[in-house]
């Protein structure tokens, strides 16, 4: 069986219950993030339920897998402050982000109060003692960036946090972000559950094996045999509704 095939299989939900199974991986709040052994070993057990062919791939696939879900976290994000409304939160189209945001969100708020402490260890070591430059930051957008490779990632050193107001300012900063997320997970997943009643049928698991089996011939062939059938189904269509039309008319 060709390698394209197998990675064809790959199943992002799948991978990630398995992924959340291993905080070493994910979770920067833990020790064991910094424990190289650990890590490997728990690579080790993803690669095969992965079905990639090597360590180097599943590492890869991950960063992608992380890197598109901080994406969107940013555009929740970026939306939250641009927006006038709920209807104006961006929401993700992708069929595993609420699950991966069930468990990767502690990052982002981590993330947020980090960035936070950050500005207030640049007030405290302003040589004016003016507040004007502090308050600038504060109100400057902050982006979640997608990580870097985490498979050499180090959890950054915490700064205490010593500026009340601008802790409270972060606090409320993150309830508003989890407010959108909840908000944009809640909607993704009522598009998802109505269509998973009209999606477990056998003409969609019929449809679902046959779209398989065109991704395996050339492209060009792929074409006809797709215009092939499409042709068959519209002619049977087209059949029933003549003679519906001729039955209505007797």
């Amino acid at each position: 069986m060709s390698q394209s095939i197998i990675k064809q299989r790959f199943d992002t939900i799948e991978f990630l219950k398995c992924y959340k199974k291993h905080p070493c991986l994910w979770d920067k709040a833990l020790p064991d993030f910094r424990n190289r052994k650990m890590r490997d070993a728990a690579e080790e057990m993803l690669l095969p339920i992965s079905k990639l062919s090597n360590i180097k791939e599943l590492r890869s696939k991950i960063r992608s897998i992380r890197g598109t879900y901080n994406q969107e976290v940013n555009k929740i994000h970026m939306s939250t402050i641009t927006g006038c409304g709920k209807k104006d939160i961006y929401i993700p189209k992708l069929n595993w982000f609420s699950y991966a945001d069930s468990f990767l969100r502690k990052n982002f708020e981590q993330y947020i109060m980090e960035t936070e402490s950050n500005l207030i260890l640049n007030d405290e070591i302003n040589t004016d003692g003016t507040s004007q430059n502090c308050n600038n930051e504060e109100h400057k957008v902050t982006k979640y960036m997608p990580e870097e490779d985490l498979s050499f990632q180090v959890q950054p050193k915490k700064r205490p946090l010593q500026n009340r107001n601008i802790l409270k300012s972060s606090a409320t900063k993150i309830l508003k972000i989890n407010n959108s997320l909840d908000e944009a997970v809640k909607v993704l997943r009522e598009v998802s559950s109505s269509l998973s009643r009209f999606s477990n049928t056998e003409f969609t698991v019929f449809g679902q094996l046959v779209a398989s089996q065109l991704a395996q011939v050339p492209l060009e062939d792929a074409l006809h045999l797709q215009q092939e059938i499409l042709t068959k189904i519209n002619e049977s269509r087209l059949k029933h509704i003549r003679n519906s039309m001729n039955n209505s008319s007797l």
